[in-house]
């Protein structure tokens, strides 16, 4: 297959995994989509109140705050660092997986996001919708006659769709600042030089993707720059950890940043969002 013929073929596919990240009939009972739990305005994160996610059952929630899609294309995968004594990579919080097919697998089958009870249930779903003809015509007419086949073929369309520049635009303030197109401020400036095994979530959108934290204990990036910074200092304020044995002691908890250099971080951390007007 030629270049512009493999390229067309990925945005095809794209765009089927476009149309399944966002169509909230795929999940038990309907009402519930990727982009639920992962909207575009929100940077890819949920757009809904509430410190961890809910699923498609009403009043159901999950023990995590979903975090966001975004630029999860250049998660590395999971490894352990020997130099630094940490682990690094992966998807999801805990970045049980690798690639972005084994992470689109896991949502439409848990029990508190969209709740298929089995691959067969989400693929016959997916089998009567509008773009299940664009699946067939790429992946063969035959996809439906095979579960398993099916839904791979489900899960590398919504990779797909990850992958795309939709979903990693890099069109922050910051990366328009290193391109030269636009000036952060002194105190942007300042910011950008300070600064269990769950994974830490990119930076980018951070600012639209509240409440932060697994378990989604702080509203405000304040709040969670505060607490990196001071939490050694007034454990009182911020409360006992739910592990003990996660908590990094070696590099934060006592940064020493005054609250001046605290919101001069927070600045920066806003010139990250994706779509934003800069000078």
């Amino acid at each position: 297959m030629g270049r512009t013929a493999l390229f067309a073929l990925t945005l095809a596919i794209a765009a089927v995994g476009r149309a399944i990240f966002f169509d909230a009939g795929l999940s038990e009972p309907a009402g519930q989509s990727c982009a639920s739990c992962h909207a575009p305005e929100r940077g890819f994160s949920d757009p809904r109140p509430g410190p961890t996610s809910e699923g498609a059952i009403a009043g159901r929630f999950g023990a995590r705050n979903a975090p966001t899609a975004a630029y999860a294309i250049f998660a590395p995968r999971l490894r352990y660092d020997r130099n630094v004594g940490s682990y690094a990579g992966g998807l999801f919080l805990d970045g049980r997986v690798d690639s972005l097919e084994e992470h689109a697998q896991g949502p439409p089958l848990n029990p508190f996001e969209m709740h298929n009870p089995d691959r067969a249930a989400y693929v016959a779903k997916v089998a009567v919708r509008p773009y299940a003809a664009d699946l067939k015509a790429i992946y063969g007419e035959a996809l439906f006659a095979d579960v398993d086949r099916a839904f791979a073929a489900i899960t590398e369309a919504v990779a797909a769709f990850e992958r795309s520049a939709e979903v990693s635009p890099f069109t922050s303030k910051y990366d328009a600042y290193l391109h030269g197109t636009a000036t952060l401020t002194a105190q942007e400036r300042r910011g950008a030089g300070s600064v269990g095994k769950f994974k830490v979530p990119t930076l980018r959108n951070v600012a639209r993707t509240a409440p932060y934290m697994h378990n989604g204990v702080f509203a405000s990036l304040k709040e969670v720059v505060a607490f990196y910074n001071r939490r050694d200092l007034d454990p009182a304020r911020f409360g006992p950890p739910e592990v003990s044995q996660n908590v990094n002691r070696e590099e934060l908890g006592h940064l020493g940043l005054s609250d001046a250099e605290e919101d001069a971080l927070v600045a920066f951390l806003n010139t990250l969002s994706d779509g934003t007007t800069h000078p």
